[in-house]
This record gives C-alpha cells, sequence and structure tokens, in this order.
C-alpha cells in the first residue's frame, strides 16, 4: 500500500499472523522478536532501512489508512522520534524498532 505524505509516497504492507509460519513474510532483522502473543496480530511495516526514522506526521497517515484495531498492531519501523512513541504507546500499539530515535520531530526535520 502506499501512502502520500507531502508528496512523498510511503510505501507499508500489513501482514496477518495468523501462525508462525506467517512470521517469515516479516523482514529478518524484526521476525527473531515475534513470539507466540503476536498471533493473532496484524504487522504494518515500513521505513526498515536503517536511514530513515518515522515521525509522527508520517505515523499518523498510516495509521489512518490501516484497516485493523490499534490493539491489534504491531508497527515495524527502522527508528521512531519522540513524539512517535507517544503515539504508540497512548494508542496501545505495540512497535518493534531498531532503535528509539532520541530526537524531536522538529530536530529531525532541521537535521543539518
Amino acid at each position: 500500500m502506499l501512502c502520500a505524505i507531502n508528496r512523498q509516497m510511503i510505501n507499508y504492507q500489513e501482514i496477518e499472523l495468523n501462525t508462525k509460519e506467517d512470521f517469515k513474510k516479516v523482514p529478518n532483522l524484526y521476525f527473531v522478536h515475534l513470539t507466540d502473543m503476536h498471533i493473532g496480530k496484524t504487522v504494518v511495516f515500513f521505513k526498515i532501512n536503517n536511514k530513515n526514522v518515522t515521525i509522527s506526521k508520517e505515523l499518523i497517515k498510516v495509521l489512518n489508512k490501516v484497516t485493523v484495531k490499534y490493539k491489534d498492531i504491531v508497527l515495524i519501523t527502522y527508528s521512531v522520534t519522540i513524539e512517535c512513541s507517544k503515539i504508540l504507546k497512548d494508542k496501545g500499539i505495540d512497535y518493534l524498532v531498531n532503535d528509539d530515535y532520541f530526537w524531536s520531530d522538529e530536530s529531525y526535520i532541521n537535521r543539518g
């Protein structure tokens, strides 16, 4: 699926985790962290390359397109800003990231 943000397209994918076999559909860096508690949930993943940080505006756009309930989502992305982390926690969304990016949306956007 594609989601437009400021004329930039964000590619994201939804994968239903009905069995452990479905874990193999998730990128290698992350599927090893999935457990039985994730069966029955839907993985939403995007921006998984190590040069990308997800900002809150992008996250909200993607979440508005997703068709499953927040409690049934496991979001996977390379890194999130402080605002994204707060949104995910407030909405009760499980997430897997390679690393939490300890900058704000503004500081990431304005980096030199």
